[in-house]
């Protein structure tokens, strides 16, 4: 699912190497392998489609097929998604995110999801930002970050540096 965590959108769809046959040369049908196939799809018959007059076939150019050079495989790399305190959150740890939400470096942590009896809402937080810091901590990853917030005194004041909306600031927040 690395596409659609990346880009928020076909939630439910899946993306990947459909292992056609021959797809260099228009054989599209796919492999008995193929995850295609897994998910219900069946091949079908596909000669005498298009142009089938032979006058035409010879005014209709041979087009030209383009393969994609990379397929996604629905596995999220990096970092895995934790639910902490009320928190959907995942590392910031492609190039693809990094531009999208305007980091220097591939570190952070993105905030997905803040369930509504979460406090991390009430103290600031909201969803997209991504945590860069907590008062000198450089927040490098999900354990990082988790790690630290175990650790945290309860009632005391922190202070989060954090991208909203490409834009660096810094929310106070008590656990």
């Amino acid at each position: 699912m690395a596409l659609q965590n990346w880009t928020c959108q076909d939630e439910h769809s899946l993306v990947g190497d459909a292992q056609f046959m021959d797809a260099a040369n228009g054989d599209f049908t796919v492999k008995s392998s193929s995850p295609a196939i897994r998910l219900g799809f069946m091949n079908f018959k596909t000669k005498g489609m298009g142009v089938t007059i032979d006058r035409l076939k010879d005014l209709a150019p041979e087009p030209k097929i383009n393969l994609p050079l990379h397929y996604f495989n629905n596995v999220r790399e990096g970092n895995k998604r934790v639910e902490f305190q009320g928190v959907v959150m995942n590392g910031l740890d492609n190039e693809s995110e990094q531009t999208a939400y305007g980091s220097k470096e591939l570190s952070g942590v993105i905030l997905e999801a803040i369930h509504g009896y979460s406090h991390w809402k009430a103290q600031g937080f909201k969803v997209d930002d991504v945590i860069l810091a907590i008062d000198d901590v450089q927040i490098k990853d999900i354990k990082t970050l988790v790690r630290l917030l175990k650790g945290a005194k309860e009632g005391q004041k922190y202070k989060a540096t954090v991208l909203c909306a490409q834009d660096e600031m810094v929310v106070e927040f008590k656990l």
